[in-house]
């Protein structure tokens, strides 16, 4: 039996059964396709700390990043290129906005016409999640569509493991209603230019730096819900990425590889980063909470050692490492500081609003 079992091979699923590994717990990761067949391999994975007004979310981002950096420094030296980033204004009107954002900012400088990011890097997708899949002490390949909780253990198939962390991706395999994620649509091209920059850019779309004539390009950030059945589509927004890095480089581009997938968002942008609540049983229990009421989450009934790690949306190589980290700490019952990642927020969030569904739990 394992110590965690991990369904999910994406950015989000590696980086937690890598920091379970170096807590020293023994981990399975559980993923229908190969390592880098899923959405995570179709982000640009540009790191970058968040570039505007000063916000809770923009402020977790920015932790986020300072300590996402430092981890593939450390951990996977050989596929992060720190860069730099410099972010152009579209017009005049965003360059004032842009103007007041750099005012107080930690990161970001006016430099060279736009603003610049010492610190931003770019790291390469494919051999990043790979690797970092490679320390988990085994590899299943399985859809895992059935798990249950059963004699103090997960089983999830033919597997046990004693903590079952849920990191699917845009598939939400929870039947829980206040947990939603929606589905992001983004491509990531790969091109060969005549010429480019030394630094990641972004204008509309992101370029990375130019490194033996090619450029990575991305990525688009669409609602699936319109786009998931239109090859059409998926041309026009190619087509306007191409354009978009046209204009930054004057220079021909030529794609050679396009990456797709759908990547995982939450309503309110902040990750599911937390054990499980069974909102029925909890509402049952503190039916108050409805009426706002305040309640100790640890009066709360949780579904037994599973957990969520999930809906980090186009930031996933900058959160995850971070959150994964906080992930772990729960599952150890060490100290997290992190509480807006948690899904104690997204469930008191509905539970206020579930005036008119009371008679469901009764």
């Amino acid at each position: 039996m394992y110590d965690v079992a991990v369904v999910g091979c994406g950015i989000a699923g590696v980086t937690a059964a890598y920091q379970a590994k170096l807590e020293g717990l023994s981990t399975v990761i559980i993923e229908k396709d190969d390592p880098t067949c899923n959405a995570s391999s179709a982000a640009g994975a540009f790191l970058s700390p968040k570039f505007g007004p000063k916000s809770s979310y923009s402020s977790l981002v920015n932790r986020a990043f300072n300590y996402s950096v430092d981890f593939y420094k450390k951990n996977f030296d050989e596929f992060l290129h720190v860069c730099g980033m410099l972010r152009l204004a579209r017009d005049k009107e965003e360059e004032a906005k842009c103007d007041s954002y750099v005012e107080d900012s930690d990161f970001w400088i006016k430099k060279d016409g736009g603003y610049w990011c010492e610190n931003a890097a770019t790291i390469s997708t494919f051999e990043t999640i790979k690797k970092m899949a490679s320390f988990a002490d085994n590899y299943y390949k399985s859809e895992a569509k059935d798990f249950y909780y059963q004699d103090d253990c997960w089983n999830i198939g033919d597997i046990k493991a004693k903590h079952l962390i849920l990191a699917s991706g845009a598939r939400l395999l929870l039947n829980e209603p206040y947990l939603y994620v929606k589905s992001i649509f983004g491509q990531r091209l790969e091109a060969c230019v005549e010429k480019g920059f030394d630094f990641s850019v972004h204008r509309k779309c992101s370029i990375g730096p130019f490194i033996e004539g090619k450029v990575q390009i991305g990525a688009s950030h669409i609602p699936s819900w319109r786009y998931q059945d239109s090859e059409t589509l998926f041309g026009e927004y190619r087509d306007r990425l191409i354009q978009e890095a046209q204009d930054i480089l004057q220079s021909k581009i030529a794609v050679n590889a396009e990456y797709r997938g759908f990547r995982s968002s939450t309503i309110d942008f902040f990750p599911y980063c937390g054990q499980v609540i069974n909102a029925k049983e909890t509402l049952a229990k503190i039916p108050h909470l409805i009426y706002g009421a305040a309640a100790d989450e640890k009066e709360f009934i949780y579904h037994k050692n599973l957990w969520l790690h999930q809906g980090h949306g186009a930031r996933g190589f900058v959160l995850a490492p971070y959150t994964a980290m906080h992930l772990i700490r729960q599952i150890l019952n060490k100290k997290s500081d992190e509480n807006e990642i948690k899904l104690v927020r997204a469930f008191i969030r509905y539970a206020r609003k579930a005036k008119s569904k009371l008679r469901e739990f009764a």
